[in-house]
């Protein structure tokens, strides 16, 4: 059941969430008057370091084949609309990694079946994390756009992202089964909302 836990104050709700399985807690960074980062011990918020060169992170998610954390967000004096990345290896961030092909709608989220951290909303389609570049993922192109969230479905290998279609205002779930996109209507629909919360499992 839910229950009171306790309460970071001055979160806002944008925020990205992903879970960090090395270090047993979940991690969030957003903005609450400035950026910060949390962990979530299963008790209490703790800070978080962040890069000093991150400005606004737009997304995380967490690679467990390469055991890092993977953030992308502006640094500190970039063009508007550039994109950098950054890893965290336990407590230690990497320097910034420039991503031309990341946008501030490119959500990030582990793809177990690829073994790789997947970008959503990119200039091509899908794009794929190695450490040092996102390259387009096979038979990625196409999509949503922009998709406000994304979640792995490890049961059946696919990569989810709900999304309302605002003319029938029934939730509608695109579908890449890593061969192609597809949209599944459900009989019935929650609510109609503005976007969902983005949060990496």
């Amino acid at each position: 059941s839910w229950h009171s836990a306790d309460t970071a104050v001055g979160w806002e709700m944008f925020s990205s969430v992903a879970f960090d399985p090395v270090r047993g807690a979940v991690i969030a960074i957003g903005t609450g008057g400035y950026l910060r980062g949390l962990e979530w011990d299963g008790i209490r918020w703790l800070p978080m370091s962040l890069p000093t060169q991150l400005e606004q992170c737009s997304s995380l998610a967490y690679d467990v084949a390469r055991t890092r954390l993977v953030v992308s967000g502006a640094a500190v004096g970039a063009t508007p609309g550039s994109l950098s990345t950054w890893e965290r290896v336990g407590t230690t961030w990497t320097t910034a990694t420039p991503s031309p092909d990341l946008t501030s709608y490119s959500r990030l989220v582990y793809h177990a079946g690829r073994g790789t951290v997947v970008a959503t909303n990119c200039a091509g389609g899908l794009r794929e994390w190695n450490g040092a570049l996102w390259s387009l993922v096979p038979n990625g192109s196409g999509g949503p756009m922009p998709a406000t969230s994304a979640v792995y479905d490890r049961l059946r290998n696919e990569l989810v992202i709900p999304m309302f279609d605002y003319g029938t205002l029934i939730l509608q779930c695109h579908i890449w089964d890593g061969t192609a996109w597809s949209v599944r209507t459900p009989a019935t629909s929650p609510p109609f909302r503005i976007s969902f919360s983005h949060m990496t499992l």
